[in-house]
């Protein structure tokens, strides 16, 4: 039990759970009301689905920029700044809504605002757990992060709802919006000194690419991310075909359809609370591939259901199964790129993940739409399932499985010698042969050398 909840002995990062656990549920209230909102507005499948894939197209296109503002500036800074910005769209939407000025062109280019916004906070906040928790934490934290999110997923809708019966739909965004408050005054309180970028800023396009390259340098980092992106393409993607397996395939209604996403929900929050314990955990790369092949097995079995109770339990173990692929995958690479370059790299990550969610749906819905819902799933399970093989026997050929992660605290397994490593190349370090970063290219900082906190802060004042 203490093992799921290590990160919590960081005060930081106790802050900064419950402020994301208040604006996550904030949320998932908005997102039932945008729906009820825009159906109503139109009764239009197609605008519904529009836009939400507008809200989600700047994640696609501006991520990798949102890496390269991570890289260059104090990461609590920007997110003070991202998360303060990111309350004005609801208060919009509720004002339009209340005042009955909304049309659904205002939906869209709001959604298109908090899309943007969420492209430029995502990558820094997938690489400032890190400076809130220190490498040893840093499994602990990703995992408890997934959980709050699904958490979320699984209350935050049943709130929105009884609130858009009750009170309305600018209610509810009234809520998401103040619910921002909550993170920034988690930022505000915390204790952490400003960093400083070590290497010369550089003209952002070409900085862009100096991450992409360094990815192209990092054979194994750089799996990682395109199985993340095939995934969420081909795998993911089973979501937004739910409501047709609901009303066609199990010839049953609204509740069908939320009991199937509750299924998926409370799966998703078992699964991380299961990682979170194994915040210890070697051979992490064999449990990211082992929880890929398993959510390829669930879905595959789902395909096949009929009935309700058997597509929620294959749809709980798919949600388990996601929820332990992803976070590890995130640990993985976060844990195998030096800090200079952490923000470019999950910004590329934040592209391959919730940007291609979106492309995901586009693809799930052309399949379903020609073949049937069924058949489309089998047919993204094949493809994610079979890439995920490939990777696989690269990693086994390379030598990746073998390797075991190092966790501060633990003996290390023995370690190459890092005589002869190349220097940085264009303000970068340069991976090791096969894909790990060398000890020049990622110096232990912070809590992983003498158990402070990074930035000096001891771990006993958490």
């Amino acid at each position: 039990m203490l093992n799921t909840f290590s990160a919590f002995r960081h005060r930081n990062y106790r802050l900064y759970f419950a402020g994301v656990l208040i604006s996550a549920l904030g949320m998932f209230m908005q997102q039932v009301a945008v729906s009820w909102v825009v159906y109503s507005l139109t009764n239009s499948r197609f605008l519904l689905g529009t836009v939400s894939a507008i809200g989600s197209l700047p994640l696609l296109l501006f991520s990798p920029f949102g890496g390269v503002l991570a890289d260059r500036v104090d990461k609590r800074r920007l997110l003070l700044c991202t998360q303060s910005a990111a309350v004005v769209p609801p208060l919009i939407l509720a004002a339009l809504v209340h005042f009955g000025l909304i049309h659904v062109s205002h939906l869209a280019m709001l959604a298109f605002c908090m899309g943007l916004i969420a492209s430029l906070d995502m990558p820094a906040r997938q690489a400032f757990v890190i400076e809130m928790v220190g490498k040893e934490d840093l499994l602990n934290a990703i995992a408890l992060n997934s959980s709050t999110f699904n958490a979320a997923r699984v209350v935050g809708p049943s709130i929105g709802g009884l609130v858009l019966a009750a009170a309305g739909a600018p209610v509810c965004f009234l809520a998401n919006g103040l619910s921002f408050l909550a993170v920034v005054g988690a930022l505000a309180l915390m204790r952490l000194p400003r960093r400083r970028n070590a290497t010369e800023p550089e003209p952002v396009i070409a900085s862009i690419l100096s991450g992409f390259r360094y990815l192209r340098r990092n054979a194994m980092v750089a799996a990682l991310v395109s199985l993340v992106a095939v995934t969420a393409i081909f795998g993911v993607s089973y979501r937004v075909l739910l409501v047709v397996f609901a009303r066609d395939v199990m010839h049953g209604g609204p509740k069908t359809l939320g009991f199937l996403m509750s299924a998926v929900g409370t799966g998703a929050l078992v699964g991380a609370l299961g990682l979170a314990s194994l915040a210890r955990a070697r051979r992490r790369m064999q449990i990211a591939f082992l929880s890929n092949f398993g959510l390829a097995a669930a879905l595959l079995g789902f395909s096949f259901t009929h009935g309700l109770s058997a597509g929620a339990v294959l749809l709980v173990l798919a949600g388990m199964m996601q929820a332990g692929f992803v976070p590890m995958a995130n640990t993985i690479i976060q844990s195998s790129v030096p800090d200079e370059v952490r923000g470019r790299v999950m910004g590329v990550y934040a592209m391959c993940f919730a940007g291609m969610e979106p492309v995901g749906s586009f693809v799930a819905g052309s399949l379903a739409e020609k073949f049937g819902a069924p058949e489309a799933v089998r047919l993204g399970v094949g493809v994610f399932s079979a890439y995920c093989a490939v990777q696989l026997l690269v990693a086994a050929r390379r030598g990746w499985l073998q390797r075991e992660t190092v966790v501060p605290g633990l003996a290390p397994p023995r370690q190459p010698v890092t005589a002869g490593i190349p220097m940085p190349l264009n303000g970068l370090p340069r991976p090791s042969p096969d894909g790990w970063p060398s000890a020049r290219a990622n110096p232990p900082t912070g809590a992983d050398t003498d158990g402070s906190e990074p930035g000096g802060h001891p771990a006993s004042e958490e």
